[in-house]
Formats: structure tokens, sequence, C-alpha cells
């Protein structure tokens, strides 16, 4: 009766660390939404990602217009009955229930003038911020990536 009690205990033991090992390792992965204008084969959709293979998805981009998130591309809100890119990109989370999916903003694109338009004040961070989540949680994203590429250089 001891021995099949300590196997289990060991067994019990193994599999905690194992669980622990895996889930100290985040998996960031990227949606650019304009990956569904690739030609051919290489056009890619929200639904063409298995929300399994990552911890954190990303979806990039979007812009900014006086210190505020906005969409970057027509397809990424609702246009009538048909879902936008966002909506699809989040519906992941119905699938993969840890997932996380954050929405980023920047990129080789974007100039310094609009993040140095956040950080010149308090109250223009502030702004941001607030802003800022009410767009997340309007749009059900987990978080903001700051994709600010070369600071000082454009």
């Amino acid at each position: 009766m001891k021995l099949p009690l300590s196997l289990l205990l060991i067994f019990v033991f193994k599999i905690s660390i194992l669980l622990a090992a895996e889930e100290k390792y985040k998996i960031v992965c990227y949606f650019t939404n304009w990956a569904v204008k690739r030609p051919g084969g290489g056009s890619m959709a929200p639904e063409d990602i298995d929300p399994c293979l990552c911890t954190h998805v990303i979806y990039a981009f979007s812009e900014m217009d006086n210190n505020q998130l906005m969409p970057m591309e027509k397809h990424d809100l609702k246009d009538g009955s048909q879902p936008g890119f966002f909506e699809r990109f989040n519906a992941w989370k119905s699938v993969n229930k840890n997932l996380k999916t954050l929405l980023a903003v920047g990129g080789w694109d974007m100039g310094m003038k609009d993040f140095a338009g956040i950080v010149k004040s308090e109250k223009t961070m502030k702004k941001f911020a607030e802003s800022a989540i009410k767009y997340l949680r309007k749009h059900k994203f987990d978080g903001l990536d700051l994709d600010f590429e070369y600071p000082g250089k454009k």
C-alpha cells in the first residue's frame, strides 16, 4: 500500500513541476490587419490563425489621432451586420480561455510626434491612458502594446 501511494505522490509532484514550468513562458504572436490584402495564399484573416499556439496575440496596428486610439483599416470595425477584424480577432478567446489579446499602436510608419504628444505632460499621459482603457475595453482587448520604434530618429 505504501509503494503505490508514494508512486502517486511522485507522479503528482512531477506533473505539478511540469505545469509550473509551462506557465512561466509567454508565447507572444502578432497578427497584422493588412495580412488580408496579401496576394494569393499569403492572405490571412483572423480565422486563419490557431488561437491555441500563443499565450498572447497582438493585433497590429491601430493609429492615433489627438492622443486617442483609432482603427487603422476600415475592416477593423464592424460594417453593418459584418463583424470587423477587432471582433473576429477577439473571438479567439472563446476557443482559448487563457488567451490574452493586445492592440498595438505605433510601428514603423508612425512618426515620433504622436508619441511625443502623449508624453509631453502628465495631463496628456493621463488623457491617453484613460481613453486607451476605454477603447480597449470597448473592443474587448486585454492590453496595449506601445510599438515606439526608433524614438528620436523620425
